[in-house]
């Protein structure tokens, strides 16, 4: 199981992302008791962190930020360690300046529904061609949801 929070770190300047990991029944000695939080560090170049979750895989968090010298929220990974950050969403073309947030990855882990802030059509997805992970290239694709009326999303 595993629940994401964030909290301040002790320094004022600096923000943290962190996350709250509850081992398996069958966690070893060296996993850490089910209460315990792990703070992991976030540059100061990336400005209010928020909605972390980890990749399918566990091999990154997934969260959203406002890099710096931008105005919108993007969505980025992080390793566990604070290591290897990246902008997977800086540079594409949304639709919209507006903020993006609220990434959930896929179970694939290649693909993530985004919340893009357009009004009426505010879901988009995120798609790698290997596991976000190991994202090169992503792609933005639009979820076009019909009229009232003219059908139904299952």
């Amino acid at each position: 199981m595993l629940t994401t929070m964030f909290r301040r770190a002790a320094a004022p300047t600096a923000l943290a992302l962190s996350a709250v990991l509850a081992p398996a029944a069958t966690a070893g000695a060296d996993e850490p008791p089910a209460d315990s939080l792990r703070t992991v560090p976030i540059p100061d170049s990336v400005r209010g962190p928020k909605f972390p979750s980890f990749t399918p895989d566990g091999e990154r968090l997934v969260f959203t930020g406002t890099p710096q010298g931008s105005t919108r929220s993007e969505i980025m990974t992080i390793r566990e360690n604070g290591t290897g950050l990246t902008c997977l969403t800086c540079g594409l073309d949304t639709g919209s300046d507006d903020d993006l947030s609220q990434p959930l990855v896929f179970p694939d882990g290649r693909r993530m529904v985004v919340n893009s802030g357009i009004p009426g059509g505010g879901t988009l997805v995120l798609e790698c061609e290997k596991k976000i992970s190991k994202c090169q290239d992503p792609e933005v694709v639009p979820l076009n949801f019909p009229e009232p009326g003219e059908g139904h999303v299952l």
